[in-house]
């Protein structure tokens, strides 16, 4: 069944999918199978016997990647599996995971959206909730910040600008279309700066990650060729895709993000939850 995110009715995933790889900041090898669920479960991720939904209330502060706690465990970089699932229609789903983080894949959504398009969708008899904004608000940290404003729809945008010859000022938007988001957003992928990478597993992250799974972006050149003359402008909007789906439901605004990351993501989606 060929439906979108224009669906009025919940949606679930009509086949169970299966993903193996490896996480890219624990580096531990992880299967994950995305289950149909029932209304109103919105998306709950299974670990060792806990079961946490993905919202608002379970999101943990963290500046890398997306977290979501119990207060027993922890799961994380969530938001590229989180995207996928909202931005291909995906109200419900339980995710089985046998290890604490998703695997990276190809460090874009791609895959996870191009299996859930595989899989189908399959309605639900329930309505579709929403959130829709009523106001403009800012959530923002010196130059950093993410607003939510009213629109009549759902539309993303992202403006970044880094100090580095490689990347300098990008911005990307999305409009929210399955078939948009499949060919022009879920393809991006994570990146890093070749001087970062020591930091980074020192402190414990990027454990897995590679060239196979990440770009590395060194002072004068790319690990591998670009797929989009911005495509680190679109990830940083699939990463911002992947935190507003934190809500639990459909939302109807305007997304704008520029220079945010995940903490400021969800501080946005916490504020927006508790006004509702």
């Amino acid at each position: 069944m060929n439906l979108t995110m224009q669906s009025q009715r919940q949606t679930t995933i009509a086949n169970p999918i299966d993903f193996d790889g490896v996480g890219l900041h624990t580096g531990a090898v992880c299967s994950l199978r995305i289950l149909p669920s029932g209304p109103g479960q919105g998306v709950v991720f299974a670990h060792r016997g806990r079961r946490i939904r993905a919202g608002a209330e379970s999101a943990v502060q963290a500046a890398r990647n997306t977290v979501v706690s119990d207060g027993f465990i922890s799961l994380h970089t969530i938001e590229h599996v989180m995207s996928a699932l909202y931005c291909m229609g995906i109200d419900n789903a339980e995710i089985e995971m046998s290890a604490e983080e998703p695997p990276a894949l190809d460090g874009g959504a791609e895959p996870y959206a191009a299996g859930i398009r595989r899989a189908g969708l399959m309605e639900l008899g329930a309505a579709r909730e929403y959130l829709t904004i009523a106001k403009k608000t800012t959530v923002e940290i010196g130059r950093s910040r993410v607003t939510a404003e009213p629109f009549d729809g759902f539309v993303v945008e992202y403006e970044m600008e880094y100090e580095h010859p490689m990347i300098g000022r990008q911005s990307a938007r999305f409009e929210g279309g399955a078939d948009e988001y499949l060919r022009e957003i879920a393809p991006a992928r994570t990146f890093g700066l070749s001087e970062e990478v020591e930091a980074l597993r020192a402190a414990g992250l990027a454990l897995g990650g590679s060239e196979l799974n990440a770009i590395v972006v060194y002072p004068d050149s790319y690990s591998s060729p670009l797929r989009f003359d911005n495509e680190f402008a679109r990830h940083k909007l699939l990463d911002l895709t992947g935190d507003l789906a934190l809500a639990g439901r459909r939302l109807r605004g305007r997304f704008k993000g520029e220079r945010s990351g995940h903490a400021l993501n969800v501080e946005l989606v916490k504020l927006l939850c508790a006004e509702k």
